[in-house]
């Protein structure tokens, strides 16, 4: 199997929305997760321009904002883009982007991955409701240390002392 087919095999069975864009700004290639959760075919993005697929505003975004800094800095980092599915329906998404070139410089695709943002919102809703079931408290942190004690209750420790002491206790990380 060459290292074109196991590319190819890869990008369209990613667990995210990827796109391939040519030079030209018109789809090379969309993947299997773009193109189930918008309702089209894989054919029918294939030399289509992303505008056809996108929100009037997205599009004008796309065009005036993202490119030029695509092109500028070869990257894009979490900016807002808003698809419109077959079925009429508007999913809002952050994208990431990096542009290919070729050994000479030539530019060659750019390549695109989006992170639905009703899926990030809910990730971090479910995580914060999850920390406010065991410590109590609306505010929230990345990482945050507990303690187990051996009743199997939970408690945050303030630094390096537990907020509940006197009782055996064994240490852990909460993610």
């Amino acid at each position: 199997m060459s290292a074109a087919i196991n590319y190819q095999w890869l990008f369209r069975r990613a667990p995210i929305m990827a796109t391939s864009i040519g030079e030209d700004g018109c789809y090379l290639d969309v993947n299997d997760v773009f193109t189930g959760r918008l309702g089209y075919r894989r054919e029918e993005f294939i030399g289509e321009r992303p505008a056809r697929f996108v929100t009037k505003d997205s599009a004008e975004r796309i065009d005036k904002e993202f490119r030029p800094v695509l092109r500028r800095t070869g990257k894009l980092e979490n900016k807002p883009v808003a698809f419109v599915a077959k079925n009429g329906e508007v999913i809002n998404c952050l994208t990431n982007s990096v542009h290919e070139n070729d050994p000479d410089g030539t530019a060659v695709r750019t390549i695109s991955m989006y992170t639905e943002v009703t899926v990030q919102a809910r990730a971090d809703m479910k995580y914060r409701q999850l920390y406010r079931s065991y410590t109590g408290d609306a505010a929230y942190s990345r990482c945050v240390r507990f303690h187990c004690h051996r009743d199997g209750s939970l408690a945050e420790e303030d630094g390096l002392r537990p907020r509940r002491s006197g009782r055996p206790f064994d240490h852990g990380f909460f993610y």
